[in-house]
């Protein structure tokens, strides 16, 4: 790295936009000695046309406000590679930034005055679209405190030193404390704008994704195809062993509490709990708890391959009406064919015409959970034109993270 370091301090860099350094070992901030003839300025690379900059376990002065990325990434797990002066003057360099994305970079910045949301201290990004930060929950809500972004702004938040238990993590407050710090993001006039939910979990790592968005479906929209890896304004990730269904309506209040959300204000639900399913099963009917309280959602994206999507469909009230989102128009499936469970979906959609509550559009993924190669093509064909005479809009799509 040295010898990579000394040969760029020695050219011009004119051409340059986008430069990424990785370095093993403890991290450094390498010093440099530049010529004079290259660089006007002493010990500073010049690359006037840099907007791209990437760094892993290491530091290298570089001019800094031209930059539309920066990814700043210590995969040492030893000390700091900046302090926390140093760190926050880096950031007030990078005036025009759109993306910053900073993975266990963020020094401990408890010994510095937090300004107010008011003060001159703050660290303006007045141009950022997308914000990544994975640290601890302390070091990143600190951080947050420092900052100003705009409201369109995607912000996803990954903190890697919550306890995997649920009853800790909701025990101890530590999960809506974390959120409150970022409520403001999503507030206009005291109110959440939050409108689409998305509850994903990683079974291998027990990683837990809720991303959440502010946007709606145009009227009479029949194809929604939400992606929430791609289209969000707050995103947080944690670790949780998640098994029951009162677990999951524990973090659903704390997420309440902390974004000062309403789960009536949600209109597009994900459910992506991969072949989990908790409280997702039909066999006991108490662990329905999931079902029940959106009660506002007109799109539903059901991806966990274990449900049945008929039982959703077709379970009355005792009024006689849709037990489970009253509200509902448009269903996407990520669900391979079964025989018996395709029939019984057929059943369920004629079920809501009889209820007057009729779907106008259905989606099946056609990607890797399509094992409608079981009956062929011809098969296939035959029950989505048996759907389409229940449902106005039938369709197939591919689901993409």
């Amino acid at each position: 790295m040295d010898e990579i370091i000394r040969a760029m301090t020695h050219a011009s860099l004119e051409l340059l936009e986008e430069l990424s350094l990785s370095q093993l070992g403890p991290p450094t901030s390498f010093s440099l000695e530049t010529d004079p003839a290259v660089s006007p300025v002493r010990g500073m690379l010049k690359a006037p046309n840099l907007r791209s900059l990437c760094l892993c376990n290491m530091t290298i002065p570089v001019g800094l406000s031209g930059l539309t990325s920066l990814v700043l990434r210590d995969y040492s797990y030893l000390e700091p590679v900046q302090d926390a002066d140093t760190f926050l003057n880096m950031l007030r360099l990078c005036i025009h930034l759109e993306n910053l994305d900073i993975d266990n970079w963020i020094p401990d910045l408890i010994v510095l005055h937090r300004p107010q949301r008011d003060e001159r201290g703050l660290i303006s990004f007045p141009s950022l679209a997308h914000l990544k930060l994975r640290h601890y929950m302390e070091r990143i809500n600190l951080l947050w405190s420092f900052l100003f972004i705009p409201k369109s702004a995607a912000i996803a938040i990954h903190f890697i030193d919550f306890d995997e238990d649920p009853a800790n993590l909701l025990e101890s407050g530590e999960l809506a404390l974390a959120l409150r710090a970022f409520a403001s993001h999503t507030l206009v006039n005291g109110r959440s704008t939050i409108t689409r939910l998305s509850v994903l979990l990683d079974p291998d790592s027990s990683k837990l994704n809720f991303a959440f968005d502010t946007s709606r479906d145009p009227p009479g929209s029949t194809s929604p195809l939400w992606l929430p890896s791609q289209s969000f304004v707050l995103k947080f990730t944690f670790h949780a062993e998640i098994t029951h269904a009162d677990e999951y309506k524990g973090l659903f209040n704390c997420i309440c509490s902390g974004l000062s959300l309403r789960l009536d204000q949600i209109e597009t639900l994900e459910y992506d709990l991969a072949d989990c399913d908790p409280g997702l099963s039909e066999a006991n009917p108490n662990d329905k708890k999931l079902y029940v309280m959106f009660p506002s959602v007109t799109t539903l994206h059901m991806r966990c391959t274990d449900s049945d999507p008929a039982f959703i469909l077709r379970a009355l009230s005792p009024f006689g009406q849709p037990r489970f989102f009253p509200k509902l128009q448009a269903l996407q499936l990520r669900w391979g064919f079964n025989p018996s469970r395709s029939q019984s979906l057929l059943d369920a959609l004629k079920s809501r015409v009889a209820q007057r509550r009729p779907l106008a559009s259905i989606g099946f993924d056609d990607g890797n959970h399509w094992s409608w190669t079981i009956v062929g093509s011809e098969g296939i064909t035959t029950y989505l034109q048996e759907v389409e005479a229940i449902v106005p809009h039938t369709y197939t799509y591919t689901y993409r993270e």
